[in-house]
């Protein structure tokens, strides 16, 4: 497996709090280039259990302002992919994602994304998407 990540950000700050959250990761290879200047994530987790498996997966990220507000009480992710190309650029985006209880199960054989952004907006609540 491969994995490369270039990553530039321009500001971030992390307030995270998890009670419980299970992460199981398999990687035989990894490169990441992180560039943080500013970033502002708050993130409250209750359940949280990732089983990630990739075999090869290049991404670069590009933002240079992100604002997230994130709460979940219950998530499940399952996610395989095999080969995985991101080519992702954003000039503003803003998320307010409150999720109450979210499963996920995700296989991906092979994928190609390039997504350009200059602003974005996303206000969603709900319950048992």
């Amino acid at each position: 497996m491969e994995q490369t990540i270039d990553l530039t950000m321009t500001e971030q700050t992390t307030d995270l709090t998890m009670t419980e959250q299970t992460i199981d990761l398999t990687m035989t290879e990894q490169t990441i280039d992180l560039t943080v200047t500013e970033q502002t994530t708050d993130l409250t987790m209750t359940e949280q259990t990732i089983d990630l498996t990739v075999t090869e997966q290049t991404i670069d990220l590009t933002v240079t302002e992100q604002n997230t507000d994130l709460t979940m009480t219950e998530q499940t992710i399952d996610l395989t992919v095999t080969e995985q190309t991101t080519d992702l650029t954003m000039t503003e985006q803003t998320i307010d994602l409150t999720v109450t209880e979210q499963t996920i199960d995700l296989t991906v054989t092979e994928e190609n994304t390039d997504l350009t952004m200059t602003e974005q907006t996303i206000d969603r609540n709900g319950t048992n998407h």
